[in-house]
């Protein structure tokens, strides 16, 4: 990525010599964060779309199978042979129809330009944050050279947003005319099709994280590069979930005229955020700004000549401390919690965090408003428990396998209490349930128990309820089965370790 011309840099260190005539006093950098709630909303918004794109074949496309089907065994004499296929491909086609109304242009391109928008408004906010400590100065001004990028990012999401229905729409196709081929019962084919919604769903995820954390990666090489900053310190997340070449980098200086190796197998080199998903930031040396305002040679400051910190668990700066969280709530996220404590409103808001149902628009700003204000709610740290119940054997038996990965589709309701997740797990005759127990580490993990009860609902927070935010993974790290007297496995007591 090409850095600014000369004059603009030299307008940046005059800038700072200006300022530092009055001899700012010039503070450590803060960590840099990343721009959760933008990622966050994104991936609501694309999994919004996928619940869109999964209703139209439910709608369009399933009603036809019993018919599409039968044509195709019933090998009527007088029948063309390519017909039945004919049909499938004009229902098919009745389906893209559909799927090019949903992935219209404009709406994409609005979408893609809002979360652009957001994510720069965060990082420029980042920047100006460091850009004070560091040089006691923002020397940002206006960046039209970030429209650019910002196009491109515009471009980029569009593409890969229609790929989702894309892909999905050859995939149903191939597993209609497979099926068909094959004789198959309608059900089966059904249910593969239904099965199939859950690819999209991940696809969707993984497209938000990957590409929010991208663009944010970008937007800091650019300004940092406008404002003469040649060289940057590697930072991690410090968590478990960080590649081992990238935990090796933490604490590193590097040069962004030379990305370092982060692939030792092929010699594969990048920044930070350019890795897929990757989370990782640059904490800009900002001394080489000054060294080259005083014409003297760049040191690193002695903040920032520590190597590797120590991984550990960092708290969200923007969560707040239950007090603060009471004094903080308003009637309207009363009334959001209100509608999570009812039963009812509680399974449609999950299935439509899940991508199951589209909802109304009213019930996605339901979602959206409750996950905000999750968002400022305290956090959960010690053991939290999970008890499921009415489960078929072999389902319960492939949850609690060691080594199986458990994944929320949507916000799901824990517990601190493993009493409380006891009474959601009692045996019931040819049935078998699951208790899961895990030590959580992951951000995002809101204490129900404290936040909601303060929030005047004793309800939840009776429950002692902890909500897990969608995306959270688990592996089953070992698991105990539980016999009745006849010898029979009534529930197995799993035990959960948080991966990435």
């Amino acid at each position: 990525m090409a850095t600014s011309a000369p004059g603009a840099q030299l307008a940046v260190r005059r800038q700072v010599l200006r300022q530092r005539r009055r001899v700012p006093k010039l503070r450590p950098l803060p960590r840099q964060r990343e721009p959760r709630g933008a990622q966050l909303q994104y991936t609501a918004d694309l999994r919004r779309i996928v619940a869109e794109l999964n209703q139209a074949v439910v709608d369009v496309l399933l009603p036809q199978l019993p018919a599409l089907i039968q044509a195709q065994t019933a090998g009527l004499p007088n029948q063309r042979q390519d017909a039945p296929t004919d049909d499938i491909e004009k229902a098919i086609q009745q389906l893209a129809g559909v799927f090019d109304q949903i992935l219209a242009n404009p709406r994409l391109r609005a979408l893609a330009a809002f979360t652009g928008e957001r994510v720069g408004a965060f990082n420029r906010a980042e920047f100006s944050k460091l850009a004070k400590a560091g040089l006691g100065v923002d020397p940002l001004g206006s960046e039209p050279g970030l429209a650019d990028l910002a196009a491109a990012f515009t471009r980029d999401n569009v593409k890969l947003i229609k790929s989702i229905g894309t892909d999905q729409l050859a995939d149903v196709e191939g597993i209609v005319l497979r099926g068909a081929r094959r004789g198959r019962r309608v059900e089966e084919i059904s249910k593969e099709i239904r099965q199939r919604f859950g690819v999209s769903r991940t696809r969707a995820n993984l497209i938000a994280r990957d590409q929010v954390s991208k663009f944010n990666g970008e937007l800091a090489q650019t300004r940092q590069q406008d404002v003469g900053v040649t060289r940057y310190i590697w930072r991690t997340s410090l968590d478990e979930r960080v590649r081992p070449r990238h935990a090796e980098l933490e604490g590193t200086i590097q040069d962004w005229k030379k990305p370092p190796i982060v692939d030792s197998k092929t010699g594969r080199t990048a920044h930070p955020g350019e890795d897929f998903q990757c989370r990782c930031t640059a904490e800009p040396i900002l001394d080489d700004v000054l060294a080259a305002a005083e014409g003297r040679p760049p040191v690193i400051p002695k903040s920032q000549e520590k190597g590797p910190v120590a991984a550990g668990r960092q708290r969200d700066p923007d969560r707040l401390s239950p007090a603060d969280f009471t004094k903080s709530i308003t009637k309207n996220d009363l009334r959001l919690l209100e509608s999570w404590k009812s039963n009812a409103g509680y399974k449609k808001l999950r299935r439509i965090d899940a991508g199951e149902i589209a909802g109304s628009a009213a019930d996605q700003k339901r979602l959206a408003d409750f996950k905000q204000v999750l968002q400022r709610a305290p956090e959960y740290e010690g053991k939290m428990y999970r008890g499921l119940e009415r489960l078929d054997p072999d389902v319960a038996a492939r949850l609690a396998t060691p080594g199986a990965t458990i994944e929320a589709e949507a916000i799901s309701s824990w517990s601190s209490s493993s009493k409380v997740a006891d009474s959601f797990a009692e045996a019931i005759r040819g049935k078998v349930s699951v208790r899961y127990t895990v030590q959580s580490t992951r951000r995002g993990v809101v204490d129900a128990r404290k936040a909601l009860k303060r929030a005047q609902q004793p309800g939840i927070g009776d429950e002692k309820e902890v909500l897990v935010p969608r995306g959270a993974k688990y592996r089953v790290k070992s698991r105990k089965p539980v016999k009745n007297a006849r010898g029979e496995v009534v529930r197995y007591n799993v035990t959960l370790e948080e991966i990435d």
